[in-house]
């Protein structure tokens, strides 16, 4: 905070399972929201088996903690899960959706989403499909498993699931979030949001920042490069007009406080 940084990301390959003596992962983000400066605190990337309570009451009590979780899910498939070793199934990462939907008002749930893994059948695949249908993610990572030689499942599995087979399923499962994308940002045009501004846009016509949720914002540039006196690092209220589809599109507004 005393060199300007208004953000702090905390970063692991299961960041919510640290614990240092007495101190657990909510006691953590909790003290990292109490530094003066710092306007948001998010995290990346949990691990389902242990999203606490503990965790759930941090993001819904603590303004600063960021109303967005990547939760990664990989398969909606049970027999999947299973052969992944992950630890939960289908009916238990709902009830956390669940769970964490109650407790925070307009969450973002991003999440991870494999397709082809080994000896998965069409009947796996679409309990994938069928499980996107039902939580709605606002984003998602996709991708094709590939045998790497260095994972257990290499070492355990055969990957037999034929390229032009994994290809249709990737498609379809990226056409499917591309559409719940679409429609989640929808759902913000003519609500208000608060933006960290981070900078040009990649065209560079435009600013471009960050809502809570992690959604991309395009604010107009006036002509002194600022948005209404708001530049990179400062926080704006914007009336969102539009969206590009993956990005929503502000009117101008007043910088806050």
């Amino acid at each position: 905070a005393g060199v300007g940084y208004r953000e702090v990301v905390l970063l692991g390959q299961t960041a919510n399972s640290y614990r240092h003596g007495d101190v657990d992962f909510a006691d953590l983000l909790r003290a990292v929201a109490r530094i003066e400066g710092i306007a948001r605190v998010r995290f990346i990337s949990p691990y389902p088996c242990d999203v606490s309570d503990a965790l759930v009451a941090a993001m819904a009590e603590v303004p600063r903690i960021c109303p967005q979780i990547h939760l990664p899910l990989q398969s909606g498939s049970d027999t999947v899960l299973a052969r992944m070793r992950r630890g939960y199934d289908a009916q238990t990462y709902l009830a956390l959706v669940s769970r964490l939907r109650a407790a925070i008002p307009d969450l973002a749930i991003s999440t991870d989403i494999m397709v082809g893994f080994c000896g998965e059948t069409e009947a796996e695949h679409l309990a994938t499909i069928a499980m996107m249908e039902q939580v709605r993610f606002d984003t998602a990572f996709t991708f094709s498993y590939s045998d790497r030689g260095v994972t257990q499942a290499a070492r355990r599995f055969v990957d037999d699931v034929a390229p032009d087979v994994k290809a249709r399923r990737l498609q379809q499962v990226v056409d499917l979030q591309d559409r719940h994308t679409r429609e989640s940002h929808a759902r913000w045009v003519g609500r208000t949001v608060e933006v960290l501004v981070t900078g040009p846009s990649r065209r560079g016509n435009m600013l471009s920042g960050r809502t809570p949720q992690y959604q991309r914002v395009l604010l107009a540039i006036d002509p002194d490069g600022t948005h209404r006196g708001a530049r990179a690092g400062e926080l704006v209220r914007v009336e969102i007009a539009s969206t590009t589809g993956h990005s929503l599109v502000a009117r101008a507004s007043a910088a806050l406080a």
